[in-house]
């Protein structure tokens, strides 16, 4: 036995222990309010789901939703618009621009 698996033999990891979660009411209101907004600023922004899909590195079939609001983007797909539209995704989600 080596000297590495001697020393981890009878290791136990202290419990980890958990934050409560805690509801975020401004969270929920921006994702409310970007649920909203996303098919429109879609629409505006592309010509076509492909276009759309291409623009985001996503499916077809995931622009199609998001250009017909079944849907909403996910985390990285908000930051990418965020990086295209800074202006516009800061007053529509009603942050000053």
């Amino acid at each position: 036995m080596s000297l590495q698996n001697r020393r981890l033999r009878g290791f136990r990891a202290p419990p980890v222990r958990m934050a409560p979660l805690r509801a975020c009411p401004v969270g929920a209101d921006m994702r409310t309010r970007l649920l909203d907004v996303w098919p429109g600023l879609m629409l505006r922004h592309y010509p076509s789901d492909a276009a759309c899909a291409d623009a985001f590195g996503k499916e077809r079939q995931t622009a199609t939703n998001w250009r017909s609001g079944h849907c909403g983007p996910d985390a990285g797909s908000v930051s990418i618009a965020f990086l295209r539209w800074p202006d516009e995704m800061a007053r529509l989600l009603g942050g000053a621009a």
